[in-house]
């Protein structure tokens, strides 16, 4: 009993320090966005589209530029980060940035008032989001809010999930607001450790239950 407390406690003790995060926003939650020193992250990729968003009358009520791109910290994990510009031709304002597929990572999220390395954000934005978000479940979706909403012709600070992910592929984001405009952007890949460190606990645990019932096993006498 003693040896399974310990491996219990072992693999609890890892698994809070292969996640620990500042200030982390977990699945289910909201609250108001964190404000990210970003300016020592080095660029890995990025990426900019512009797509109009529509109704369900499949009108066009808006058009927008979502830049994106990933960063990687001086620790090695990665920042997620984003800036949508809303054309001046838009119908409407916008009121949200959903982001797909932030499942099994810790996630920071907020925005940056000063720029990064690599040229591809605008320091100019004005618009702050007013409300951070992550689903419920496994914490898919992170969202950025705007109740103040993205005017036309307005652009937002540079917004950012900074996350305990080392690695990344390709994702889905979503500026929303009377219509919906979809983007490829990218996701991160959650690391494999905790599933290791959980998989070494089960096996302890196995090894040492087939120990206790070797030892109490009775010899048959012929």
């Amino acid at each position: 009993m003693k040896q399974i407390l310990v491996l219990v406690a072992l693999t609890a003790v890892m698994l809070a320090g292969s996640t620990a995060q500042a200030t982390p926003l977990t699945p289910g939650q909201k609250g108001a966005p964190s404000v990210i020193n970003i300016s020592g992250d080095k660029l890995v990729a990025s990426g900019s589209h512009t797509e109009n968003g529509k109704n369900d009358q499949n009108q066009t009520v808006f058009t927008a530029t979502l830049t994106y791109a990933v960063y990687r910290t001086a620790a090695g994990t990665l920042d997620f980060v984003y800036q949508i510009t809303n054309s001046a031709g838009s119908m409407d304002s916008l009121e949200r940035l959903a982001n797909s597929r932030f499942r099994n990572v810790t996630t920071d999220v907020g925005y940056s008032a000063t720029d990064i390395a690599g040229g591809v954000f605008s320091n100019s934005g004005t618009v702050v989001p007013t409300q951070v978000t992550r689903s419920s479940g496994l914490g898919d979706i992170v969202g950025f809010n705007f109740d103040t909403a993205i005017a036309p012709g307005a652009t937002t600070q540079i917004l950012v999930i900074r996350t305990n992910a080392r690695s990344f592929s390709t994702g889905s984001s979503s500026i929303i607001n009377g219509g919906t405009a979809n983007y490829g952007t990218f996701q991160p890949t959650p690391e494999p450790t905790s599933l290791v460190l959980l998989g070494s606990c089960l096996a302890g645990l196995g090894a040492t239950a087939g120990w206790r019932r070797f030892r109490q096993r009775k010899p048959v006498v012929a």
